[in-house]
């Protein structure tokens, strides 16, 4: 990995190093990590990737990108790409755990969900060094690592898990529109299929570092309307010395269905890669992606526990607790029109994936043919949220289960092994192991309850 790039050409045997498939030896996997992206990889880049030419030097963390975007518009675009539907489960996740179980939860999935985050760019910043230098997407990374079957599989798992992500966002946005709107006495997909021009719409922004404004206006909507309102409802509940519901502390049978819930709510996982790749200084991502997940589970946290101690946890998400009237059309609004920036930012890594694949930046008619790919995306999750109906906490809870625990908790910990094996720590080894069954479980747990009950 430290030849020079001219070493590797006179060293070339005729054989792309992309071709090498990766078969679970770890020798392998070394022997193709050490040769650098082919001139097919080089060839294949989406709106926000650069070319070694546009960065002041190839070290993925000490490069900059001249027309990136900056800590502040990277952190907001993040942390609203995390604030989604998701939030609104919590308080019933936590019922299912009860109050000192949930929390005790919360902070370790963070921490977990966290090193996930920060080992994923650890690994991109590796291969970067090793010559990989067109690292843009959580493919490339598997591509890199693992060879091509391995970039087919990730790239699979996470387009599937934004699609989930965004159908979420519209189920949500189709429930809330329905109520607020009753008198219009029109059904549920009708209104979910009403959102489709402006969620197509905002697809059509070309790359991540333009979507900041629209993040930013996303969070204050959301923080001001959806739990401003929430919590001021709690707090009148809580105030109450007549109300009958008694908290509870711990509770063990549901503690998958709480934990599939949770990382469902850390939605912003995929959205690591994208957010690196846009930034000016991609040094920084560890600080803007370990501080927004902190900063974000605390708010979630806690919104969660109140609004679980208020009574809000009975419900599949807390805006169905809340009674008709000024409180909850408000917060119904507010969530949509803060859904739809979501929508747009989530949906992102897997247009990028997508484009990064079959168009490139000389692709006659790219623009065309990007929006078209778009739109079909948004149709996808318009029409999945049609078909779910009003199920989403177990929607949630299931997407949470088999797409984040394999993306989220068990791809990291291969690939850190991967790429770093043998120079890795032993505390980072059984570290990786652990993450990697804890994941396995997970999926395996979560997925089976889940289940059962979206049949029931």
């Amino acid at each position: 990995s430290g030849h020079t790039e001219s070493t590797h050409l006179l060293q070339h045997d005729g054989t792309s190093p992309h071709k090498t498939l990766y078969h679970g030896s770890v020798q392998k996997a070394h022997q193709h990590l050490r040769s650098p992206v082919s001139s097919q990889d080089d060839s294949t880049t989406s709106s926000d990737s650069r070319s070694a030419s546009d960065l002041e030097s190839s070290s993925g963390q000490d490069s900059v990108r001249k027309d990136g975007s900056s800590s502040i518009q990277g952190f907001f675009s993040f942390v609203k790409g995390m604030t989604g539907a998701g939030i609104l489960a919590i308080p019933s996740a936590i019922s299912q755990a009860g109050v000192v179980l949930g929390i005790i939860g919360y902070i370790a999935i963070t921490l977990v969900i966290t090193y996930s985050m920060l080992a994923l760019l650890k690994v991109a910043h590796k291969l970067r060094e090793r010559g990989h230098r067109n690292i843009v997407t959580y493919g490339d990374i598997a591509n890199a690592a693992l060879g091509s079957k391995g970039k087919v599989i990730v790239e699979i798992l996470v387009i599937g898990l934004e699609l989930i992500f965004c159908s979420g966002f519209v189920i949500v946005m189709g429930e809330s529109l329905s109520q607020c709107f009753s008198m219009a006495k029109l059904p549920y997909w009708i209104w979910v299929f009403l959102t489709l021009p402006i969620l197509v719409g905002l697809s059509w922004v070309d790359k991540m570092k333009d979507l900041w404004m629209l993040a930013l206006f996303g969070v204050v909507v959301y923080v001001i309307g959806v739990v401003g309102g929430t919590m001021y409802f709690s707090g009148l509940e809580l105030a109450d010395v007549t109300s009958s519901f008694t908290p509870k502390m711990f509770k063990w049978e549901t503690v998958s269905i709480y934990f599939g819930s949770v990382v469902y709510s850390m939605e912003g996982i995929n959205l690591v890669m994208p957010i690196e790749s846009s930034l000016k200084h991609p040094k920084s991502s560890y600080t803007i992606i370990a501080t927004g997940t902190c900063v974000y589970s605390t708010f979630c946290c806690i919104y969660g526990v109140v609004a679980y101690w208020a009574g809000l946890g009975e419900c599949d998400n807390v805006i169905q607790c809340l009674p008709d009237g000024l409180i909850r059309s408000g917060v119904q609004i507010a969530l949509t029109l803060a859904l739809f920036a979501t929508h747009a930012i989530t949906l992102y890594p897997a247009t990028e994936m997508l484009e990064h694949n079959f168009f490139t930046k000389h692709t006659r008619y790219r623009s065309a043919k990007s929006k078209l790919l778009r739109t079909l995306l948004v149709i996808s999750t318009v029409v999945i949220a049609a078909g779910v109906g009003s199920h989403f906490d177990l929607f949630s809870a299931l997407a949470g289960s088999i797409g984040v625990s394999l993306v989220g908790l068990v791809l990291p910990p291969v690939l850190v092994y991967v790429v770093f094996y043998p120079n890795i720590p032993l505390w980072e080894c059984v570290l990786c192991v652990f993450l990697f069954l804890l994941g396995f479980t997970a999926l395996s747990i979560g997925s089976y309850q889940s289940i059962l009950r979206l049949i029931s």
